[in-house]
């Protein structure tokens, strides 16, 4: 029977999802991706600082650096439709 032969998934603990070979690789690689903006944050300001000495100017590195994370989703843009409209994507 296909019921007495199907092994049950052993349990794993933190430790051993962090080692595992698919979901390991997805764990490092976002740990790696969140230094390096880190540390390219860091850097931009010490260098805007050394460029200028202006603080405003540092502040405006960090509004444009993360800027794009607040532009509207192109998909939807324009996809408000007043009730009882048809919808024009279909």
């Amino acid at each position: 029977m296909i019921a007495e032969t199907t092994a049950v998934p052993k349990a794993r603990g933190a430790l051993g999802l962090m080692f595992d070979p698919v979901f390991g690789a997805l764990f490092w690689g976002k740990i790696f991706a969140v230094v390096a903006v880190w540390t390219h944050s860091i850097v931009a300001a010490i260098v805007m600082y050394d460029a200028t000495h202006s603080a405003l100017m540092v502040r405006l590195v960090g509004v444009v650096q993360f800027g794009p994370q607040f532009e509207p989703d192109q998909r939807q843009v324009g996809r408000h439709r007043e009730p009882g409209t048809a919808d024009p994507a279909r």
